[in-house]
């Protein structure tokens, strides 16, 4: 979910300022090198930043201030990138982004008490935040985030999927912060709470989308940056839709897809400024779209 069109200047500034706030996350606090190392590994070696820039995008829509947008943008992202080095341990990854995981650097132990120094520092930031409404949206997300791991730990142990628990998985595991991130916008921009609502709503679709989207393009094996491990046995909708007895998984998948991007369409259009949404909508079907359609002729 890179965003491919241009980003006003007023965004790009402001994630300057949450990615310089995340390099200097840990200054002035001493601790081992290895725990320092294992909780600033993935801030080094940085993503697309999907999830602050939906918290700055969605504040400007609406009408806030990005500046108050900055702590809980760092919030969300802290709690994703803690979510990284725990599916590492779990899913024994040794490389990711194109480089050795804390897991494989430094450890199981020190992987683990990077997420916990990580998740510490999001509440932080949580609460330096515009309202506390910040800080229950993203400890419910976190709620939902275990809860959708452990649907996946249990998968990944019997090797028993079926859409029932992949949407369980999805919808806990991916839907959830990327829904919070929105709604943490919603928040700074001080949104009533029919527009809370909707951006929730939207981000719930979104976020189902874009793994489906996900596994799809990892199913035809297009991601070369995917995370490679120990342990090979993950959960996608293709498997999930096969043990449905979908003689065309793939199909099924790009129905199901569109289906949520649909929808995300539709509640967009009752957002205030949600053609922006409705952008980042489009950019997540089109290259889909092309891609399976080609694959047809």
């Amino acid at each position: 979910m890179a965003f491919i069109f241009e980003l006003p200047k007023e965004i790009n500034d402001a994630l300057s300022l949450i990615i310089n706030e995340l390099s200097n996350l840990l200054n002035g606090i001493n601790m081992p090198p290895n725990l320092r190392e294992s909780a600033m590994h993935y801030i080094h070696n940085k993503g697309k930043m999907i999830r602050p820039l939906l918290t700055l995008i969605t504040t400007r829509i609406l009408g806030g201030k990005l500046m108050d947008a900055i702590n809980p943008a760092v919030a969300v992202e802290l709690v994703h990138v803690a979510t990284l080095l725990q599916d590492d341990i779990i899913d024994g990854h040794l490389m990711r982004r194109g480089f050795e995981t804390p897991f494989k650097k430094y450890g199981t132990e020190y992987t683990i008490l990077a997420s916990d120094l990580l998740i510490a520092k999001a509440i932080e930031y949580s609460l330096k935040s515009k309202t506390r409404k910040i800080t229950m949206e993203l400890t419910n997300a976190a709620l939902r985030l275990a809860i959708g791991q452990s649907y996946e730990l249990e998968y990944k142990l019997s090797g028993k999927v079926d859409m029932n628990i992949y949407m369980r998985i999805i919808e806990n595991k991916t839907a959830s912060l990327i829904s919070a991130s929105i709604v943490l916008g919603g928040y700074v921009a001080e949104a009533d709470s029919n527009t809370i609502n909707l951006l929730r709503s939207l981000g719930e679709k979104l976020g189902a989308a874009y793994q489906i989207r996900d596994d799809m393009i990892d199913y035809l094996n297009l991601d070369k940056d995917n995370p490679r491990g120990l342990r090979s046995v993950d959960v996608n909708v293709i498997d999930a839709l096969k043990a449905e007895g979908f003689s065309d998984p793939l199909k099924e998948a790009y129905r199901l897809f569109m289906n949520y991007m649909s929808e995300a369409r539709a509640t967009a259009a009752l957002i205030r400024g949600g053609e922006v949404f409705i952008s980042i909508i489009d950019f997540l079907q089109d290259p889909l779209t092309k891609l399976i359609e080609g694959n047809k002729k």
